[in-house]
């Protein structure tokens, strides 16, 4: 797996500390899609707060890949999730795959979370829009709670009130694998990846493909990722057999 950023290639002469090397035992299109989201939800649930079996998190754009991943991830470990979504219709698949509570955003989501929940601890937010998303999340938290942003879906600015911050001590901070991971130490990159490799092969993570395309087809599968709906990730693929 490339730890630098070269994309759109087949071939690529690099230094061995710009790789790791990858079980056998793990599908190679699981593999293509391992380098980002599946450390982002594994990381944002570790590193940000001691997360305590029964403890909540709630999430926003929940059935993003981040957003499943982090679903399976605290899933495994007793976390239970609450996952903000834009439409009704996401609320039965993500039902199915672990989450545990699926409602729609809304200015009254803090309401709406603790009528649900009552006096359960939500001590973590993991924001991917910023703007008043933010807000709503934080609106949620239980006094002390963090609220990380990775994301600008929304391309406004993350917002926090003044209640949130100093009367409940809530915070805001920011997620960028970039400064999070691969800033670290070599062992630290070796060991979060052995870790996503070990939850990819068990089944524990799964990112589904829609569809693959080799280079060639560049423009089909641009025109494929851009279509709504779509329930798996497009990739390239190889001109040649996978193996080779």
């Amino acid at each position: 797996m490339l730890l630098s950023r070269g994309n759109w290639v087949q071939r690529m002469t690099l230094a061995a500390d710009q790789v790791l090397k990858i079980p056998d035992a793990l599908d190679i299109l699981q593999a293509a899609q391992m380098k980002a989201n599946p450390p982002s939800a594994l990381l944002m649930l570790r590193d940000y707060n001691d997360l305590k079996p029964g403890d909540w998190v709630i999430q926003n754009a929940a059935n993003s890949a981040v957003g499943k991943h982090v679903i399976a991830v605290a899933k495994k470990n007793d976390i239970r999730t609450i996952n903000v979504v834009r439409r009704d219709s996401l609320f039965d698949p993500l039902k199915s795959i672990g989450a545990d509570l699926v409602v729609l955003e809304g200015d009254d989501l803090g309401e709406r979370v603790r009528a649900a929940i009552g006096g359960d601890n939500l001590p973590l937010a993991l924001d991917a829009s910023g703007g008043d998303s933010s807000m709503h999340l934080a609106g949620c938290l239980s006094d002390g709670g963090v609220v990380v942003n990775y994301g600008f879906l929304s391309g406004e600015p993350c917002k926090i009130t003044p209640t949130q911050a100093i009367v409940k001590q809530i915070s805001l901070q920011g997620f960028w694998l970039v400064k999070n991971l691969f800033s670290g130490s070599r062992e630290n990159i070796i060991n979060t990846y052995d870790e996503v490799c070990e939850l990819l092969i068990s089944g524990v993570l799964h990112s589904p493909v829609e569809a693959t395309y080799t280079l060639e087809q560049a423009s089909h599968a641009l025109a494929h990722a851009r279509r709504e709906g779509r329930d798996g990730k497009i990739l390239f693929i190889p001109n040649g057999p996978l193996e080779d």
